[in-house]
């Protein structure tokens, strides 16, 4: 938003402690608790720019909230996204198919103008691991006892461990 200093945005998410978070960082931002599935609280037409990351895509809703011209930006993980994790600490992994079906669901409203992907390795401290794995889906495979335990185990003697982030950036607009 700094690129742009006009610029104001909504957040949504389901999880209250993310969207206080989100409240928090910035002025300009508002940020809604809400479920992707349903109808979006947004007035139809009122989006230049849709962003998911990682979350559900309805791709319904985001054609009827997105202005003229607009575009949908998604961040889906790739297979190699936080590989190091996924095993030791008994994660879900990334399913095959997952930007096929991006394209399959976003493609009856939206054409793909644009992807890239993205890898970085992040050095992550044990909390920092237990926070990750806390906000997906695999926290609730294990206890956080349990996570806590064999995320020590990954540690290294710096206190940190090397964790791949990797994504696909997609920019759809208006068919």
């Amino acid at each position: 938003m700094d690129a742009a200093p006009g610029t104001v945005g909504i957040g949504l998410d389901l999880s209250k402690p993310a969207a206080r978070r989100l409240a928090r960082r910035d002025p300009r931002v508002g940020a809604v608790v809400a479920n992707g599935w349903d109808r979006l609280p947004v007035a139809d037409g009122a989006v230049a720019v849709v962003l998911s990351v990682f979350a559900p895509r309805n791709a319904t809703e985001f054609a009827r909230v997105l202005a003229p011209g607009g575009a949908v930006v998604v961040l889906t993980p790739t297979a190699r996204h936080l590989r190091e994790l996924v095993g030791p600490l008994g994660m879900i992994s990334v399913e095959d198919g997952k930007v096929a079906r991006l394209d399959a669901t976003l493609g009856r409203h939206f054409e793909l103008v644009d992807r890239q992907r993205l890898d970085w390795i992040m050095e992550l401290a044990a909390d920092a691991v237990d926070d990750l794995v806390a906000m997906g889906p695999s926290a609730h495979h294990t206890t956080p006892d349990a996570r806590r335990a064999a995320t020590a185990r990954l540690i290294g003697p710096d206190g940190t461990v090397a964790v791949t982030a990797s994504g696909q950036v997609s920019v759809f607009r208006r068919a």
